[in-house]
């Protein structure tokens, strides 16, 4: 599956004219996605959007000069060879601060239940989540 030529062409970012460094799936299994950039090369724990930010998948490999692996992070329904991929220059982030941290010694579920209750930490402030 080929996407229309205006697919192809660099989007610009919001923040500024320059180009947002782009690139085509290349191959999907499962979870696993592997895509080729002509230009720049993502590193490591960049995270990437596919179908219009549907989908994220994080950089976890660099192959060769030219071509990554990633876990997806969200399902992969609908992605396929040849789609567009766009990097976002960064690192995973996610909510920071202490209720965060005593919320994940609980198990998933708790934690998502008791930050709900409780609603007192800033969901403004994001941090990596590779530290």
């Amino acid at each position: 599956m080929t996407p229309p030529d205006h697919a192809r062409q660099p989007m610009q970012s919001e923040a500024d004219s320059t180009p947002v460094n782009t690139g085509v799936v290349a191959a999907v299994r499962g979870s696993v996605v592997d895509i080729h950039f002509d230009d720049q090369l993502p590193s490591i724990y960049t995270l990437l959007h596919a179908m219009e930010g549907e989908i994220s998948i994080e950089v976890l490999a660099q192959l060769n000069a030219h071509r990554v692996r990633g876990i997806a992070l969200t399902p992969t329904q609908g992605l396929a060879r040849g789609m567009i991929v766009e990097s976002t220059g960064g690192p995973l982030k996610g909510p920071i601060g202490k209720k965060i941290l005593s919320g994940a010694r609980f198990r998933v579920g708790h934690a998502a239940l008791t930050m709900e209750r409780e609603q007192t930490h800033d969901r403004r402030t994001k941090g990596l989540i590779h530290e």
